[in-house]
């Protein structure tokens, strides 16, 4: 039953608030499905991990976060590989090691964290290290320990300097590159350029195909950016790389917008006035609004900006909004509607009637959508996916019973419980239609998690139950402090 049908069902029975009774409890022990996979419980230690175990005569290992291991081959397990199938039943129970050549691996790391890597095996079956020519191709194999990688792993995708005394990169098969590659950056050309030995190219020229084209300091090409002092004197590069003036001489640019390569070869934008003079702080051109930092020397700014107790946004041009905006935050990976006025300044913490429909802005600046129950002072309001409130004009209520709150000072978002008296659970438990809830400090109730009450660990389901009220575990000092939880 989903959590949504489970509480439509909570609503029509009664609740009971106990304390809760030392009895059996034998359904929390055995297979139990979590959010990511499967877990395996017993009565005496909670749910095993870190372990082999023989069920109905077959064998299954549990990585450290307790998840079964499924469809995986090649797991290093104690110095030995492992095949599971899809259901996790060991498929190599008595294991083998690897054999002369290349051999692919799957690593079980701390909390779950399982990757893939290529080794090769010598003929004395033991993993190549550093770098080393196979088949005709240079290749890259680490050479120690590290939290993430383990000694004999093959670099991909990478940069590396093992066994040399410049700097090469490996390539997606694992092969050193010679000659040019792209990179997927977000930042300068990504275009990089090796010899022949596979060194890389650094502050340094290269003349190919009748064109000079130069790498910078992160090793990466220069393209589209003009001034750029090397050896003391200015060059500037079109799009493609090419340097349009190799003599270092160049006409005169002294008004208007500037183009200029910036720390970590991102491109700047500045703006010379008809004076010549580069301009700071707020200034008008062809009638839109612009702000170029003074304390970055004029840069251009983008993005949101804060000034003077005010929060304004200047798009991806430089520029300043003024009405309805859709931002995207690329590290975050979401969109959000903003609203700016005549003046710039950004609506936040704020209500907007616009067309007759009423939206509120959080204090980021984002419009509040597709979300019920929102706590905005002493009253909750609701947003349809549109981010129009669909009862603009609520008065504040006292709540009872379930409820999914967002509330707009915190931004906490999830299930909560208000009692008889209005009062919201805290720090507290809840009986509710015979399974147990509990709730933290702010309210929230513990979903797909484990917490640490009293001397006692206690595991919630991914619907916020507690599957081991009755037989909570005991603190096992081998899995570390109970602050871990």
């Amino acid at each position: 039953m989903s959590f949504k049908k489970m509480l439509a069902a909570f609503m029509t029975a009664g609740m009971m608030l106990s304390v809760i009774p030392m009895t059996s409890m034998a359904d929390s022990t055995g297979w139990r499905k979590v959010k990511d996979g499967w877990k395996y419980y017993t009565a005496e230690d909670g749910f095993v991990r870190d372990t082999w175990m023989k069920i109905d005569g077959k064998w299954y290992y549990f990585l450290d976060g307790g998840l079964m291991a499924e469809g995986i081959e090649n797991l290093y397990i104690d110095g030995t590989y492992y095949d599971f199938a899809s259901n996790g039943v060991c498929k190599n129970p008595q294991g083998e090691g690897p054999s002369k050549g290349w051999y692919k691996i799957t690593v079980n790391s701390f909390m779950n964290f399982l990757y893939s890597a290529w080794f090769y095996y010598d003929e004395n079956l033991e993993p190549y290290t550093g770098v080393h020519q196979i088949g005709g191709k240079w290749y890259c194999f680490d050479d120690d320990e590290t939290y993430r990688f383990h000694a004999g792993s093959m670099y991909t995708n990478a940069f590396c300097s093992l066994d040399m005394d410049h700097m090469c990169f490996y390539k997606s098969d694992g092969e050193r590159l010679t000659g040019w590659y792209k990179l997927d950056v977000d930042y300068g050309s990504g275009w990089i350029y090796a010899d022949s030995s596979g060194a890389l190219k650094q502050n340094e020229w290269l003349y190919s195909g009748g064109n000079w084209y130069y790498f910078g300091d992160n090793l990466d090409m220069l393209a589209d950016v003009e001034d750029v002092k090397i050896n003391g004197v200015l060059y500037s590069f079109d799009k493609n790389g090419v340097c349009i003036n190799p003599d270092g001489k160049k006409a005169d640019k002294n008004t208007g917008w500037q183009k200029v390569l910036g720390d970590y070869y991102t491109t700047e934008y500045y703006y010379n006035d008809e004076n010549g003079n580069r301009v700071n702080g707020w200034y008008k051109i062809d009638n839109k609004w612009y702000f170029f930092d003074p304390i970055a020397n004029g840069r251009m700014r983008t993005g949101f900006l804060y000034l003077s107790g005010e929060r304004y946004f200047l798009k991806p041009n430089g520029e300043m909004l003024t009405g309805w905006y859709e931002y995207t935050d690329a590290a975050a990976n979401t969109t959000q509607w903003i609203y700016a006025e005549s003046n710039g300044k950004i609506y936040a913490s704020k209500w907007l009637n616009s067309n007759g429909k009423w939206y509120y802005f959080d204090w980021q600046g984002y419009m509040i959508s597709d979300v019920a129950n929102l706590l905005i002072k002493d009253t909750y309001y609701s947003f349809d996916k549109n981010g129009v409130c669909t009862n603009p004009y609520a008065k504040p209520s006292t709540q009872k019973g379930w409820v999914y709150l967002v509330d707009s000072n915190d931004f906490f978002h999830g299930w909560v419980y208000y009692g008889d008296d209005g009062k919201l659970y805290r720090e507290k438990w809840l009986n509710y239609n015979g399974q147990w809830y509990y709730f933290g400090a702010e309210g929230d109730m513990c979903i797909d998690c484990t917490i640490y009450l009293d001397g006692k660990y206690y595991d919630f389901d991914e619907n916020g139950v507690c599957i081991n009220p009755y037989t909570p575990r005991e603190h096992d000092k081998s899995y570390g402090d109970e602050n871990d939880y």
